[in-house]
């Protein structure tokens, strides 16, 4: 019987018809990765997702990649890549060999689950339930969905932000304690960046004040009701949200000569120029009215340009608002105001990433919203009075003549046929509208046929997304199985210890480490202060890029042989034999040669010699390298008699120069070196006998969180070699112990218990008062 009465239920009956018709679509675009050969992943632009999303499922699918949060898999080291979303969760389920093969069920999974919040978000504002379904499942389909989407982390924001409006809309309607701070701490568990979140909250309380037009009631109900929900949202978050912090700013991206913030400070009063204004525009009617994927150009990439795409038929609908009441066209009008700032002002969209970033990105996905809560409260007005004909035609042909204004100004012209299908649609649309207005068409008829035509466009102008001319990942595209697999079962039976690899090529990216499960160098990733000026100082990457992020990629160190060894690389894959110093090939299989460091140093070693970092800015690559073997390098030197070392040894070139200036020191470093004794990511215990007293380097990043203890005694820390963790250390034998925690875990851990116990405190008040409003209310 309760099973008979939920299939009754009205609005259990449209979510079904809305999840049909997302399951429809989802076929029609997705089949070949559903059904057919593909994986849900791409070789083109955007090949993060293959190069950088699938290896970080791999390695978090390995239950020992959860026991530290650093990890020696990415690069010389730094912090794990770990998200504790439901969705990451639901992409590992199946453990590493199975990550590809879940890519497009995950996707699925985002698509249905978005498109079901904006339902939910659409019905707590009051729409029609066959409105709901038409938004939802434009929502569905959207541009950002359908591009953006195809890198994890926007797919996710795709969800997390519907899922946030439908909080903050059910609860202006019908207040709960537990739904705003589940979304919050959703979004943040997902990997969402909270800043963002903050300014979109910003946004909504400014839309929800104009569409209400009583702002100062809006405001005092927000500060009683909804900010302290959104703060203890935070406080469950804070086990992720602290640490990240700390993350933010350990990073080359806020601080250092990488900084872009001071870049945007200095734009913020500037406009966006006229082709940006126009790919802009030209972005209302999808990306792919520029081309899709390596075909496509404008600003930056495919991935990053901006693009608002709801669908024809929403745009032809929202003018439609004007006919409502008041407050609709006040909400209309400040819209339109809004939108046309965010085209013409690059400052709005630097805001949602603290001015730190021009990206598009989430701005993206925040004025599809808008454009589809128009678009809902318009279909609402016409549900009550009808369409009207002189806006719908003004509306049809201001849109054509935007239309013809960006092919003719735009060069290459936009695609014809993306073209071709956006004035089909827009006139099947057009029909469908006139047909309403003239009362041609009952309301409920229009509904079902809005249905399907918005199921159609979406299937036809998003089906070059994923089909047209991309290269997807399939089962004959060179992968992380390759040879290497061979080579890494053969070291690992053959010398069980620590020790670096590093290969002179990739299986797929900078992140194989990751999913191969090796210590290497090479790494993409968020990357921390520390590793990043040793590369920049020893000019293996730039100080400053025309690149976004560029810090990011942290490559191999080509032929620098001394490298290899300073960082403990003891093994070299290589597909061509080399013929470095101190390597000797050991092993041959698949094409691949293998060769054994015989000078790599041990995770720690002991310098005697030290030499300031300002001098090694103005020497020779080669000489900073062998510098490097020679001496510590520090920032200011230490000690009260400092041995400091003569550079003028290493930048000549005689008979016994490698001898004495590379074989030599490093001999002399190994035999002063950690004989590590346990090894984890997160702890390390081993023995040092130094001959000297000196300063003790590891070849770990230096990062807050690492703690040295020597004889049980923990010890200062410091920089030293560019960017390495460093302790000071006596002549002798010594126990040396390392153990990394992640910094702000801690306050993390109990912000979140603050949390449960504030949000418990909200439900007992919500439920006193509750059960005290009936006797209140008694005569």
């Amino acid at each position: 019987m309760a099973l008979a009465a939920v299939l009754r239920n009205e609005s259990f009956r449209s979510w079904g018809a809305l999840a049909a018709l997302q399951a429809i679509v989802a076929a029609a675009l997705l089949h070949g990765f559903i059904f057919g050969p593909k994986y849900f992943a791409f070789v083109d632009v955007g090949a993060d997702t293959y190069f950088q999303f699938v290896p970080t499922l791999m390695h978090m699918a390995s239950p020992s990649s959860w026991q530290s949060a650093w990890s020696f898999k990415v690069g010389l080291g730094g912090v794990a890549p770990v998200s504790v979303g439901p969705f990451s969760l639901l992409a590992i389920a199946g453990g590493a060999e199975h990550v590809l093969d879940l890519r497009i069920w995950v996707y699925l999974a985002k698509i249905f689950a978005g498109g079901a919040a904006f339902y939910g978000f659409a019905l707590a504002t009051g729409a029609r339930r066959e409105i709901a379904v038409i938004t939802a499942l434009a929502y569905s389909f959207c541009g950002y969905v359908a591009v953006d989407g195809q890198w994890d982390g926007h797919a996710t924001e795709f969800v997390a932000y519907a899922v946030l409006l439908w909080a903050l809309a059910r609860h202006a309607r019908r207040p709960t304690v537990w739904l705003i701070p589940f979304s919050i701490a959703f979004a943040a568990y997902s990997g969402i960046f909270l800043f963002s979140v903050c300014v979109f909250l910003f946004y909504a309380l400014v839309a929800e004040s104009l569409a209400t037009g009583r702002p100062a009631q809006t405001v005092k109900r927000w500060l009683r009701s909804v900010a302290p929900q959104c703060i203890v949202g935070l406080l469950l978050a804070a086990p992720v949200v602290a640490p990240s912090v700390y993350q933010l700013l350990d990073s080359p991206r806020v601080t250092g000569a990488q900084a872009a913030f001071a870049d945007r400070l200095r734009e913020l009063l500037t406009l966006n120029d006229d082709p940006t204004i126009l790919i802009e525009l030209a972005g209302l009617f999808h990306k792919n009215l520029l081309g899709a994927g390596n075909q496509h150009f404008g600003w930056m990439n495919y991935l990053e340009g901006p693009g608002f795409y709801v669908g024809i038929f929403a745009l032809l609908v929202i003018p439609q608002l004007w006919r409502g009441a008041r407050a609709d066209r006040r909400v209309l009008a400040a819209s339109a105001a809004a939108l046309a700032a965010f085209i013409a002002l690059p400052a709005i969209r630097y805001l949602a990433f603290g001015f730190g970033l021009d990206y598009f990105r989430v701005n993206n996905l925040w004025i599809s919203l808008l454009l589809l809560t128009l678009a809902m409260r318009a279909l609402g007005v016409m549900a009550e009075s009808g369409a009207g004909l002189r806006l719908l035609a003004g509306t049809g042909a201001g849109l054509a003549l935007l239309v013809v204004h960006i092919r003719s100004e735009l060069f290459p012209p936009p695609s014809m046929p993306h073209t071709i299908a956006l004035a089909a649609f827009g006139t099947a649309a057009l029909i469908l509208l006139a047909l309403l207005a003239l009362r041609r068409l009952q309301w409920r008829h229009f509904a079902v046929l809005a249905m399907g035509l918005v199921a159609a466009e979406a299937c036809v102008l998003n089906y070059a997304s994923f089909n047209g001319k991309r290269q997807a990942v399939t089962r004959e595209t060179p992968g992380y199985a390759d040879p290497t697999l061979d080579v890494l079962a053969f070291l690992k039976a053959r010398d069980p210890g620590f020790h670096r690899i590093e290969k002179t090529y990739n299986s797929v990216s900078f992140c194989d480490a990751l999913a191969q499960g090796y210590m290497g160098v090479k790494s993409y990733w968020f990357q921390a202060a520390g590793v990043v000026g040793f590369y920049t100082d020893l000019d293996l990457i730039p100080r400053r890029s025309r690149i976004k992020n560029f810090t990011n990629w942290l490559p191999g160190f080509g032929e620098r042989f001394a490298l290899y060894s300073l960082t403990g690389v003891k093994y070299l894959v290589a597909r061509q034999p080399v013929a470095w110093p101190g390597l000797r090939r050991i092993h041959e299989v698949g094409g691949l040669f293998v060769f054994e460091n015989e000078l790599a140093l041990p995770l720690g070693v002991v310098y005697e010699q030290q030499f300031p970092r300002e001098r090694l800015a103005q020497m020779p690559l080669e000489a900073k390298d062998i510098t490097l073997l020679n001496a510590v390098v520090l920032e200011r030197l230490r000690g009260e008699a400092p041995q400091v070392f003569d550079p003028g040894r290493v930048m000549g070139r005689g008979p016994d120069w490698l001898e004495e200036n590379y074989f030599a020191p490093a001999r002399r470093l190994q035999r002063r070196g950690l004989a590590i004794e346990k090894f984890s990511d997160g702890h390390i215990t081993g023995r040092i006998d130094s001959d000297v007293p000196g300063v003790l380097v590891f070849s770990i990043p230096f990062a807050r969180g690492w703690s040295v203890s020597v004889d049980g005694v923990e010890q200062p820390v410091f920089s030293a070699n560019l960017g390495f963790l460093a302790t000071e250390v006596t002549r002798g034998p010594h126990r040396v112990e390392l153990r990394y925690a992640l910094p702000g875990l801690i306050p993390g851990l109990l912000g979140g218990l603050a949390g449960l116990l504030a949000l418990a405190a909200l439900w007992m008040r919500g439920r006193r008062a509750r059960n005290a409003a009936p006797a209140s209310a008694a005569p």
